[in-house]
């Protein structure tokens, strides 16, 4: 019997809603991260300082990693559609096995074991999933309009962020907040879960996209990836991962931590924090798209270059003037630095797959990225307090922007201009 296909139409909605539902689940972590030491960690400070703090950190390094060098194997080997539905299944599964993992008062040291379980499967399917439907998006677009296709990417991560801000916010305002941090955070990973059921199905009647087809009838004989990355595209490899510092850098600062950030250091009220980003956190979906359409006609590279040139120059500036000014102007401020990354991340896509022919575009795209979330992305909070013995606040943060904008901008001018795609 023919598996009956999913038509090409839905395609691009279910990779986006996917990659929505990805971020969703990972911007919980971030904001539940006191709820969850909380349910699955004994009360004994140093135990959750030490497990959490330290091991788990460390532990979702790997994990991510891990993942984005066997999908990135795997997608290059038997398609991005095998290694999409993994990816989903892996993501979906452990997100309903967080939501069902019983506390540590009921089940004893099986909680934070099992936690670690669940949250490394989620770290594993994050290390493929984002890049593998970035990749997917490119390769099934048509020609002339594949690095806009590949900029909802970074719609599907701004609307994923939005939708579990405002979960986050309804549930803690319906169940009130006793209820919801003893058991209704748990709907929200339950959601995330069964949604990525419903996407999981839906990836498993998707086509595989030409491109790939087209790699693997024009290969000659079985061709190891991960050998032929090593052998011939390391220089790309590096340009890979030196262009993504900019972005991992600013995702992580501007959306991840920068409420944080507030609280630290000027000692702000989290609610305050929230209101004050919420403004550039509903603009940056709608300047992804503007600047994502603007794609189609002015070649990525350039547009790529131009936006980080005005964060290297911009970024110092504009937290001096947040820092020294009121509420109002640390909501603009925050806004333009995000439609600033947000012209940045849209060129990304398509200068990701312009680095690595089709046969090992994977693996390469995967790993590359990750390894840049994994050294400057997620240590973006440890930068920045670094950072503060030398310099004030809030200078230390815009001055690592500024640091990761000059790292991506020189790595970018190495980079010759080509035409989408390398066969």
């Amino acid at each position: 019997m023919t598996r009956k296909t999913l038509p090409l139409r839905y395609v691009v909605p279910v990779i986006l809603i996917g990659i929505a539902i990805l971020w969703y689940d990972f911007h919980l972590f971030v904001y539940l991260t006191p709820t969850l030491v909380d349910a699955f960690f004994p009360e004994d400070p140093f135990y959750a300082t030490l497990f959490f703090q330290v091991v788990i950190l460390a532990f979702n390094g790997v994990t991510r990693l891990l993942g984005a060098f066997v999908l990135g194997f795997e997608g290059d080997k038997k398609g991005r559609r095998f290694a999409l539905i993994v990816s989903m299944g892996v993501m979906s599964f452990s997100a309903l096995g967080l939501a069902l993992t019983p506390t540590y008062a009921t089940i004893g040291w099986l909680a934070p074991l099992l936690f670690f379980l669940f949250r490394g499967m989620q770290s594993f399917a994050l290390g493929g999933e984002f890049t593998g439907g970035m990749l997917y998006l490119v390769e099934f677009a048509p020609p002339k309009k594949r690095s806009f296709y590949g900029s909802f990417s970074f719609f599907g991560l701004s609307l994923g962020v939005l939708f579990s801000s405002f979960n986050l916010y309804f549930f803690g305002n319906q169940f009130g907040e006793v209820d919801f941090l003893n058991w209704g955070w748990r709907l929200l990973y339950f959601f995330g879960g069964l949604v990525g059921l419903l996407l999981f199905y839906l990836r498993t009647r998707f086509h595989e996209t030409h491109l790939f087809q087209e790699s693997r009838r024009a290969l000659r004989g079985e061709k190891n990836p991960i050998y032929e990355l090593a052998r011939h595209h390391k220089i790309s490899f590096f340009k890979a991962f030196g262009i993504g510092i900019l972005e991992v850098v600013g995702f992580n600062l501007l959306i991840a931590y920068l409420v944080s950030f507030w609280g630290h250091e000027y000692g702000m009220p989290l609610e305050l924090a929230t209101r004050i980003n919420l403004p550039g956190l509903l603009i940056f979906p709608i300047a992804i798209l503007i600047l994502g359409k603007l794609t189609e006609t002015f070649h990525v590279k350039r547009q790529a270059i131009i936006s980080a040139f005005f964060v290297f120059l911009f970024s110092v500036p504009i937290f001096y003037w947040m820092g020294t000014n009121g509420d109002l102007e640390k909501s603009i401020g925050v806004a333009l630095l995000l439609c600033l990354l947000a012209g940045y991340m849209v060129s990304l896509p398509g200068i990701y797959c312009e680095l690595f022919p089709t046969r090992v575009r994977f693996i390469g795209m995967s790993v590359g990225y990750n390894l840049a979330v994994v050294l400057f992305g997620e240590s973006t909070p440890e930068f920045v307090h670094t950072l503060g013995n030398w310099i004030s606040e809030p200078f230390n943060a815009g001055f690592y922007l500024t640091l990761a904008a000059a790292t991506s901008l020189l790595v970018l001018i190495k980079i010759k201009n080509k035409v989408l795609f390398v066969p």
